[in-house]
């Protein structure tokens, strides 16, 4: 604030004499000290005429700032760059001048309580002590503080709008029924398992026919093959592996068959051959046998209740040898599903005429062993079949095999085990079962080996030229 013309003088006067009782009344100090002096009285009066200039105007801006609050806090930084200048605060304090050096200026803390009247006469509301954060804010430049206003200006309203959108989606689904929901949900995981069933099967198609290609051309998986079982028994496994993947891993892993000799290789490779049921039996033949004993699994178990519609159902049920149930267990020093036509014969007829299953197949094989009837590569004895058949529950008599004999037999209502010499149906030696016979004479066959051969009727006269000895059964 400037001072009074009197006081200036008054100073410059105090400041002259000093000068010359330090410099010992040099008379061009004097002179210098009083143009000095009055250089100040000049300066103080045009700092006053210059403030009386800038009042009104200060006067406009404090009206501004009242009609547009958002400014505020540039008027407050505009204030700390010109003291000379205090906006809202009305007409310019002659003490913030810089004649009187030794003047305190009031603090900011001071100038909020005070209070100046307004224009038109009202006056201004009290201003409260600054707070800590207002401070920081007051020493910021103006358009720092105003880039952050509207930061924040612009984080309100997308929280805003953040805040009315997410909860209307959300009540919207919320609204969703239920069972539309549930409803996409089944169809779209419905879409997925099926193109993922279909990917697979494809997939598995593609690796069929790539192998199945290999295998009609020329390499040594085919060679060696044909070098076992012959062209046309080959040709009957790589057709078969055509349509069905277990016949072609067969076809392709030959070798996996060979550990248990040239003769067993060949026989169990012939099987899945000739028999297309036997194919997953002579598929798992590699990593099954040997089995200590048999299972109960029914997974395991053969899928084939009757051989054919055109053969007439009789009480003796169609068990096979090479079921999985029993096949890999050992007999004869070899896989039951080899050997086992003895034992598996017996044991229909003991089921059929007995009516009961309380023993299988496996069961009449120890049966057989531990009576010491079983003969190592042999297979069966044929005593065993008539001279174990009491404890059984059955009577047994051998009769000559001859039609006249099958005919009166199974006309009675007995069963007949045929023991077969090499011929039709076996290279060594083999035993099924004659079952009884159809309304036109001929013989029904359940044969432990072969489907195939169970699917059809016999002559009795060919049967009869193929059997060395008949083992005729009936209920004790």
């Amino acid at each position: 604030m400037p001072l009074n013309d009197d006081a200036a003088r008054r100073t410059a006067r105090e400041r002259s004499q000093a000068r010359v009782n330090r410099y010992g009344g040099s008379s061009s100090y004097a002179e210098n000290t009083d143009t000095y002096g009055r250089a100040r009285q000049e300066s103080a009066h045009l700092s006053q005429t210059r403030y009386s200039r800038q009042a009104p105007r200060q006067a406009s801006q404090s009206s501004r700032e009242q009609e547009q609050s958002r400014r505020s806090r540039q008027g407050a930084s505009s204030q700390r760059r010109n003291p000379g200048s205090q906006g809202s605060r009305g007409a310019r304090d002659p003490r913030s001048s810089g004649a009187n050096r030794g003047y305190r200026q009031p603090s900011r803390a001071d100038q909020g309580s005070r209070r100046q009247p307004e224009r038109g006469g009202k006056r201004q509301p009290q201003r409260q002590a600054s707070s800590p954060i207002a401070s920081v804010l007051d020493k910021l430049p103006g358009n720092v503080v105003s880039i952050g206003i509207a930061v924040i200006g612009i984080i309100v309203v997308l929280a805003l709008i953040f805040g009315v959108l997410v909860p209307s989606c959300s009540r919207s689904d919320e609204a969703a029924p239920q069972s539309s929901e549930n409803s996409a949900a089944a169809s779209a995981q419905g879409i997925v398992s099926t193109v993922a069933q279909a990917k697979k099967k494809a997939q598995t198609a593609v690796e069929t026919a790539n192998q199945v290609g290999s295998l009609e051309t020329s390499n040594p998986t085919v060679e060696a093959l044909v070098s076992l079982l012959g062209e046309e028994e080959a040709a009957k496994l790589i057709s078969q592996a055509k349509t069905n993947p277990d016949a072609l891993w067969i076809a392709a892993h030959v070798d996996e068959y060979a550990f248990d000799g040239i003769e067993i290789q060949y026989k169990i490779l012939k099987l899945a051959a000739d028999e297309p049921a036997a194919i997953p039996y002579v598929r798992g033949f590699p990593a099954m046998y040997p089995m200590n004993d048999a299972v109960t699994d029914r997974d395991l178990a053969m899928d084939v209740a009757s051989p054919s519609d055109s053969v007439p159902t009789t009480s003796i049920p169609h068990l096979y040898q090479w079921d999985r149930r029993w096949a890999y267990t050992v007999y004869s020093s070899a896989s039951f599903g080899l050997t086992g036509c003895g034992p598996t014969s017996l044991a229909m007829v003991y089921q059929g005429l007995n009516k009961t299953v309380d023993r299988t197949p496996h069961d009449i094989a120890v049966l057989a062993e531990e009576n010491g009837y079983m003969s190592e590569f042999n297979g069966t004895d044929s005593a065993f079949f008539e001279n174990m058949a009491g404890d059984l529950g059955l009577n047994c008599w051998e009769s000559y095999p001859d039609a006249d004999n099958i005919r009166e037999e199974l006309s009675a209502g007995h069963v007949i085990i045929a023991n077969l010499g090499p011929g039709y149906f076996t290279t060594n030696g083999h035993f099924f079962v004659l079952a009884g016979l159809t309304s036109d004479g001929q013989v029904i066959v359940n044969d432990p080996y072969s489907v195939i051969r169970s699917s059809q009727t016999w002559d009795p006269e060919f049967i009869a030229t193929e059997t060395m000895a008949m083992f005729v059964y009936s209920k004790a």
